[in-house]
């Protein structure tokens, strides 16, 4: 359990952020396991730290591939992206950066907390008492 949470934790994220520094192809391939992976709240938290960190790199990266769009380029000071965001690079809860990860963490909160309420109430067992047919090995 131990090694899971390692790699969901540290060891994906990481393969993520390089894989968004590649070619087209493994951009592609990060977004989609970025998408598939975001509901675990270790990994969005993860994955949102790293891209805090990497926020310069990941700001030219963006001007590259054409999501953001600088007037004279990306070195050029005190120019505004076309989008309204400063030169010095995106703001760390930017939803390129990390504001997906950070809603995502949102609402894995409330979801985990409503299924814990639902477990302890022990509603989901009534429901698999009614769907399986009451208690087996006890009369019913």
């Amino acid at each position: 359990m131990l090694f899971l949470y390692i790699v969901v934790a540290i060891l994906l994220p990481l393969v993520i952020a390089f894989l968004q520094i590649g070619n087209d192809t493994t951009k592609a391939v990060g977004n989609a396991m970025k998408w598939a992976f975001m509901p675990i709240p270790v990994f969005s938290t993860c994955l949102g730290i790293y891209n805090i960190i990497l926020r310069k790199l990941l700001t030219l990266i963006f001007i590259g591939d054409g999501t953001l769009e600088t007037p004279d380029g990306p070195f050029a000071d005190n120019v505004r992206y076309a989008d309204g965001k400063s030169a010095n690079g995106l703001k760390p809860f930017d939803p390129l950066i990390a504001g997906w990860m950070l809603l995502f963490l949102f609402f894995a909160i409330v979801f985990y907390w409503i299924l814990l309420a639902l477990i302890e109430g022990r509603f989901l067992s009534f429901c698999c008492r009614k769907i399986i047919g009451g208690r087996r090995g006890q009369g019913d």
